[in-house]
């Protein structure tokens, strides 16, 4: 009895190549969406974009982990850090971006059955 392979995956040599200052969490969502999709080149576009988007935010990420998600103004009152709003800005271009490409995958299994699809 004999598999046929998934045509969906490709092999590696025949793979778009990565945006080159991509850091290893864009890389990772790069390769694995360009190893189940066939993309156009405006498409890969965007899929860059959403990658250096994603790497954007893991930087502030670890920004916050180091100091804080507030710190004090010269009167002494807290304020919300300016990376905040810099890694909810990027995860939001990030999700805008992969939402644009409508890629046709299936919803997590948690997902309650009959919740509208724009909603996740």
């Amino acid at each position: 009895m004999s598999v046929e392979p998934n045509p969906i995956i490709r092999m590696p040599a025949e793979l778009p190549k990565p945006p080159v200052k991509l850091q290893a969490g864009g890389r990772r969502v790069w390769d694995s969406v360009v190893v189940q999709f066939e993309l156009a080149t405006f498409e890969l576009e965007m899929l860059g974009a959403a990658c250096q988007s994603l790497d954007v935010a893991a930087k502030h990420k670890r920004k916050l982990d180091r100091e804080g998600l507030a710190y004090k103004d010269k009167a002494g009152n807290p304020r919300p850090h300016p990376s905040c709003a810099e890694y909810r800005n990027s995860l939001d271009t990030y999700r805008k971006l992969l939402r644009e490409l409508s890629l046709d995958v299936e919803p997590p299994a948690s997902r309650p059955p009959g919740s509208p699809r724009g909603y996740r």
